[in-house]
């Protein structure tokens, strides 16, 4: 496999992470990616080149980030060259399993890639461990209210602003006993850079690697691969077997041919402007941000057509300016402080 930019992957490690990298890299050179690993550390393996070299001739550095690898001065400085030589670096990926706020959009399923850990002391045992992790998650709407609460710490550390911090969270185990309750405190986060076709159901992603396997049935495959945003997006590994056609006494097969010699439906899709007569229509949409949209509402036709506009997740403030020429606001609902997936607005025609 050719890469574009470079020779190879480099891994970049602290030497406490060589057993989980190692596998990293047999996987890899088992699909046939060019990867560069120094399995002696301080460039044991390669005497006769520098670390810059390597950094130079890598198309993707992919670092491994614990506490070790932060406090390493040898790591810290791959890290840097890596990044003056603006080569593509690669954290990992992890997805929350847990919902810490909805509004927020800190949901079970959200994804994003791990920047930073912060590193606190047990008070009984002064053991350091983990206290607070930083995600750049994929949506930036995504922990917008819980950057906003950082805001200040972030700025004294200088933390890149596009950060959102996530913290551990206690939950409790049901136990049949009543003389004891048992908690568990964990981050509520998984590695993500693959997650089942199951798991994937209702995601859309700008690129999906599918990863075709003997057997597979036609709706994983057709699951899989509709994740895909555009077909530009998708990409199929290993070799594509046709999956077997349905049964004929498949239950969806069935259904399908019913409706399309018993059951046929009549298009009757009409448009306000098309009309004829006098009629009341309303039009509803889940405008998704109404600032960001108003132009075209205020451009369709079939908006401005209708007799009335209903729009929800506007993500106004009471003082965004929302006219509609030859309609009159009835009814409005916005945001207090900060945009967020919340709020109404109702348009009557004058």
């Amino acid at each position: 496999m050719e890469l574009t930019g470079g020779k190879h992957v480099m891994l970049s490690y602290n030497h406490k992470s060589k057993e989980i990298v190692s596998k990293v890299y047999d996987i890899l050179v088992e699909a046939g990616i060019p990867t560069w690993m120094d399995t002696k550390g301080r460039m044991g393996d390669h005497p006769n080149r520098s670390m810059a070299q390597v950094v130079d001739d890598a198309a993707v550095v992919c670092c491994f980030l614990t506490q070790e690898y932060q406090q390493s001065e040898v790591c810290e400085e791959e890290l840097t060259y890596a990044s003056a030589k603006k080569k593509r670096i690669i954290p990992c990926m992890y997805m929350m399993t847990v919902n810490i706020d909805t509004e927020d959009g800190l949901v079970n399923g959200a994804c994003g890639k791990l920047i930073m850990i912060d590193y606190g002391k047990l008070q009984k045992t002064n053991e350091t461990v983990p206290c607070r992790i930083w995600i750049k998650f994929n949506e930036e709407k995504t922990g917008r209210k819980a950057r906003v609460n950082f805001q200040n710490v972030m700025r004294n550390r200088n933390i890149d602003l596009s950060l959102t911090p996530i913290e551990p969270v206690t939950r409790q185990i049901n136990t049949k006993s009543t003389n004891f309750k048992v908690e568990r405190k964990q981050f509520p986060l998984v590695p993500c850079e693959a997650i089942t076709i199951y798991k994937s159901q209702g995601g859309t992603y700008e690129k999906v690697v599918v990863n075709l396997k003997e057997g597979m049935t036609r709706s994983e495959l057709y699951v899989g691969s509709s994740r895909a945003t555009t077909a530009n997006g998708l990409y199929l590994i290993r070799d594509f077997a046709p999956p077997k056609p349905p049964e004929s006494n498949d239950a969806v097969a069935m259904m399908f041919k019913t409706m399309r010699s018993e059951r046929m439906i009549k298009f009757s899709l009409e448009f306000p402007e098309e009309s004829q007569g006098e009629r009341f229509y309303v039009m509803f949409h889940n405008v998704q941000s109404l600032n960001k949209h108003f132009l075209d509402i205020k451009s369709d036709k079939a908006f401005l057509f209708a007799s009335m506009i209903s729009l929800v997740e506007t993500w106004t403030k009471p003082d965004d300016s929302l006219e509609i020429e030859g309609f009159k606001i009835v009814q409005r609902r916005d945001c207090n402080h900060i945009r967020k997936p919340f709020g109404q607005i109702t348009y009557l025609k004058k």
